[in-house]
C-alpha cells in the first residue's frame, strides 16, 4: 500500500509517495498486459513509463528498457544510465535547437503540441524521480542540471528527454505527427 503526502502548491506542486507493502496489479496498454508495482510509485507514473518505452524506445531496445523498470533494484541501474540513453525510435525524435534550450521555450513547444499543465517525471535526480508536478517546474529543475530525465506529458504521446552534454529531445508519437 502506498501512503501519499501532498505538498502545497507553493512547494512546487509535487506529490511524494512513501513505500509500505508491495502490491501488484495488472493493466492492459496497447494490447499487452503489464504488472504494476504499487510499492514504488503510483499506477499513473508506471503507466507513463511503460507507455514511454512502448512508443519512444527503438524496438531492439524496448524489452531491455521495460525490464529495467520492472523492479526497484533494476530501476536504480536504469536511472544511473538514463543520461547516456540514445536508443530512441528516430521517427519520434525532435531535437531541441540550441536557441530553444531553456525551460520557457521548451515549455512553449510542449504546450504547442498539447501538453497539459501537469507531467510525470522519471529522473536520476532523486528530488524529481517518481513525481507528478507542473511541467514548468519539472523543466526548470531539469534543463542544464546534468541529470538524465524523462518528463512525460501525455503518456505514450508526448515527452521531453534530457541527457548529458545538453542532449535534449522532444518525443512525439508517430500518431501525433499526422
Amino acid at each position: 500500500m502506498i501512503s501519499e503526502q501532498s505538498h502545497s502548491k507553493s512547494a512546487m506542486n509535487v506529490e511524494h509517495w512513501q513505500i509500505e507493502q508491495p502490491q501488484v496489479n495488472q493493466f492492459t496498454f496497447a494490447g499487452f498486459t503489464h504488472s504494476l508495482m504499487k510499492a514504488r510509485i503510483p499506477d499513473s507514473l508506471q503507466v507513463h513509463e511503460l507507455a514511454f518505452a512502448r512508443t519512444f524506445v527503438a524496438a531492439d531496445q524496448r524489452v531491455r528498457f521495460q525490464s529495467l523498470l520492472s523492479s526497484e533494484k533494476k530501476r536504480k541501474k536504469f536511472l544511473s544510465k538514463l543520461r547516456d540513453f540514445h536508443g530512441f525510435d528516430e521517427r519520434c525524435v525532435l531535437e531541441v535547437q540550441n536557441s530553444d534550450q531553456n525551460a520557457a521555450r521548451v515549455l512553449d513547444i510542449l504546450m504547442t503540441f498539447g501538453a497539459p499543465e501537469m507531467c510525470y517525471v522519471t529522473s536520476e535526480n532523486p528530488k524529481l524521480d517518481s513525481r507528478q508536478m507542473a511541467i514548468s517546474v519539472a523543466l526548470t529543475a531539469t534543463i542544464g542540471m546534468g541529470f538524465g530525465t524523462i518528463i512525460s506529458c501525455l503518456a505514450g504521446h508526448l515527452a521531453f528527454y534530457e541527457g548529458e552534454y545538453n542532449y535534449r529531445l522532444i518525443l512525439r508519437s508517430i500518431d501525433a505527427k499526422s
